[in-house]
């Protein structure tokens, strides 16, 4: 149903200022003046109520004239808002269709049948009820099942309601974006596309927003205690070449004791021996006395050789293994003392 600048409810300015709303006013006026006295000033506040909303449904007529349609819808809504007139939702459930939205122009012509159903024309109800018929045909209703309750839905930017929704939700045909997000969870985003007439069931879940826990706080601080370090056992690499340097000593004290001893031991072997040679009684007594002091002498330096011996053998192991590197580690040094030397290996 187009619009028509000479009906009665959308006239053209050209036409006498006589319509709905200045019926209402002047209606509105002659009450007022029945009334008593003391209600003159709230009767002049409302001729200036009714007079703006005469002025801003002008002004809708205007645009309509001109074909913007958005600057109309914003004068009718005010003249609507000022004077509640049924007439006036006539005229925006028009400017609603011309603007391309079914939902608000069928809600807008509906209210405009139930408000004024005494007082309407019967030509007008059914021509307003054929583009009812025509309007709901370009309308979708669509189901939301969402997940958590309290979501936002919003379709097209626009918000319609909080999950869980208690009733369908009409939208025109065609694509749409449909918006579900709640604080703490992941916003969910679904384009659709309907047709006029059918009704779609929308299932959307939210996932919960993982946060990484926060790192727990650090202990508190203490004052350190004084730490006693603790007592370490010796590496074998250290232990054996301190106690093979410490054998070293007695036993070169012992060989240089016994050979200082037995050197007395040889010099008096030697004054018997030239005593034996000048004296010619008792031979055979005083050689076998002085042989065995000689076999004693020689045993004595032998033990005295040896362990002079085998004490520079330990001093040298002793500091050989001290001053090998550290690579040499695994590897041992093996002193060994026979009748034929000393031997060392490693």
């Amino acid at each position: 149903m187009p619009l028509n600048p000479s009906d009665r409810n959308c006239r053209s300015p050209s036409q006498p200022a006589i319509g709905p709303l200045r019926f209402v006013a002047h209606a509105l006026l002659a009450a007022l003046l029945t009334a008593a006295p003391t209600g003159a000033a709230h009767a002049d506040q409302a001729i200036t109520i009714q007079e703006e909303a005469r002025r801003a449904f002008d002004r809708g007529l205007e645009f309509v004239e001109q074909r913007a349609f958005e600057e109309a819808l914003v004068e009718f809504a005010r003249a609507y808002q000022l004077d509640s007139n049924f007439n006036v939702l006539f005229n925006l459930g028009q400017v609603y269709v011309a603007l391309g939205r079914p939902v608000e122009a069928v809600d807008a012509l509906r209210r405009y049948l139930t408000a004024g159903e005494a007082e309407i024309a019967p030509q007008r109800k059914e021509e307003v009820t054929e583009e009812l018929a025509r309007l709901e045909r370009r309308v979708a209703r669509l189901t939301f099942v969402v997940e958590p309750a309290g979501a936002r839905l919003s379709i097209d930017g626009r918000d319609a309601g909080t999950a869980p929704l208690p009733h369908e939700v009409r939208v025109r045909a065609g694509s749409h974006t449909v918006t579900v997000s709640k604080p703490g969870f992941t916003a969910a985003e679904r384009s659709i596309v309907v047709s006029g007439g059918q009704q779609m069931t929308i299932s959307l879940a939210l996932d919960a927003v993982r946060v990484p826990p926060s790192p727990s706080p650090p202990p508190p601080s203490r004052s350190p205690l004084p730490s006693t370090p603790m007592p370490t056992s010796a590496s074998p690499r250290g232990a054996w070449p301190r106690w093979v340097l410490l054998m070293a000593v007695p036993l070169g004290a012992t060989a240089a004791g016994l050979t200082l001893w037995n050197q007395g031991r040889y010099q008096r072997w030697q004054r018997e021996d030239q005593a034996l040679r000048a004296a010619t009684n008792d031979v055979s007594m005083r050689q076998q006395q002085n042989n065995q002091l000689a076999r004693s002498v020689n045993g004595v330096d032998d033990w005295a050789w040896g362990l002079g011996i085998g004490g520079a053998a330990a001093l040298v192991a002793g500091s050989v293994a001290l001053l090998w590197p550290r690579s040499k580690e695994a590897s041992g040094v093996v002193v060994g003392l026979h009748s034929a030397g000393v031997s060392v290996s490693w």
